[in-house]
């Protein structure tokens, strides 16, 4: 909840779109996570997850993005 907290605060200082998209794809990633913990997504073994190979890139690529944007916007 802290990046999506942060992404937020990101937003409202900047303005930045992809700012916004950052923490609506952190709000999205948390209650999957929390689905996964509790074994609603997951039937069995969660040891090994493929799935994260998909997820982590776009939650690293997304804000870094979001946050050069945003810094760049600010100082225009």
């Amino acid at each position: 909840m802290i990046p999506l907290a942060i992404f937020l605060a990101l937003f409202v200082w900047s303005r930045s779109r992809l700012a916004l998209v950052a923490a609506f794809l952190w709000a999205l990633y948390v209650p999957y996570e929390l689905a996964m913990k509790h074994r609603i997504l997951c039937s069995g073994e969660c040891n090994i997850r493929v799935d994260l190979l998909a997820i982590y890139p776009a939650l690293i690529l997304m804000p870094v993005l979001a946050a050069v944007t945003a810094v760049l916007a600010s100082r225009g």
